[in-house]
């Protein structure tokens, strides 16, 4: 696959900016500001591949080119970026098949009401915030600092671990209690200097429709990797993803850039700082809106 060609399927201009992140972020491999996890991600070729792919640009035209979901936030440029990555997990999904690791977790979460309506927990959030720091803990920056640095309270106990993005711009911070040693608090810091602070409160029953609607939506798409998938499945699928970003998704956006509106402060990370976070990042981002 050829890296992003901006010129190339831009149908509006919400679509522009996009394409214009999306190549900005593309790159910055060339300066050795990104892994081979980010770099896949920013690949041109297909818009999503596998048998998802599809139903999943069927869906970002109908949504952005289109307008079919009649959404407030559907001319935003983050909107979609949202959309590409989390459309772009889900056709990943989708190719390992419902007897992949990560589809058969999802099918028997499906398959269990309580356990589909459990939110993943502040536990796994943690876990996964640190293996993707910890990827980057031999990178250095665009002057030679380290991208990676601890600091220690005075008795040794770790204190917190700071990120640098890969022009050395603090990004992140994982702050440690100093009694259980835990992490006790993720702070993420967007391009524009904006700080978003989440904690295990955050990860409460408030935010359990958003990940109930995802688990379906990934479920879903999980069945389509299955040899002989019927039409029965696309159109289960097709719903779901529906839902997930007409009933959860969208609405989630739109509260915090009215919050942006209302506050006169960026919420919501810019397109290029999007592009950079995980779908569990952007999920958390939305689910305490």
């Amino acid at each position: 696959r050829q890296p992003l060609d901006p010129t190339l399927g831009v149908r509006s201009v919400h679509s522009l900016v996009l394409a214009l992140a999306r190549a900005w972020a593309w790159s910055r491999v060339g300066r050795g500001g990104m892994d081979n996890e980010e770099e896949d991600g920013l690949q041109g070729g297909e818009p999503f591949s596998g048998p998802a792919g599809p139903l999943l640009e069927d869906l970002r035209v109908q949504m952005f080119d289109q307008g079919g979901f009649c959404s407030r936030v559907a001319d935003d440029p983050r909107a979609e970026v949202i959309y590409e990555r989390i459309a772009e997990w889900l056709a990943e999904v989708a190719e390992q098949g419902p007897d992949s690791p990560a589809g058969c977790s999802v099918s028997s979460a499906a398959s269990s009401p309580s356990r589909a309506a459990a939110p993943p927990s502040w536990t796994e959030y943690v876990r996964r915030t640190q293996a993707s720091v910890q990827r980057r803990a031999a990178s250095l920056d665009a002057r030679g600092g380290p991208r990676v640095v601890r600091k220690y309270h005075s008795g040794g106990a770790l204190w917190h671990v700071d990120l640098a993005d890969w022009q050395g711009r603090h990004r992140a911070r994982l702050l440690y209690d100093a009694t259980s040693l835990e992490v006790s608090e993720v702070r993420l810091v967007g391009g524009s200097g904006e700080e978003l602070r989440y904690t295990s409160e955050s990860f409460g029953a408030k935010g359990s429709l958003l990940r109930v609607h995802l688990d379906r939506a990934r479920a879903s798409c999980a069945q389509l990797g299955r040899s002989g998938a019927s039409k029965q499945h696309q159109q289960r699928a097709r719903q779901s993803v529906e839902l997930l970003f007409a009933a959860a998704l969208l609405p989630g956006l739109e509260r915090l850039i009215q919050r942006e509106a209302d506050e006169g402060r960026q919420l919501v990370p810019p397109s290029e700082d999007l592009i950079e976070m995980d779908v569990e990042q952007i999920v958390a981002l939305l689910d305490v809106a």
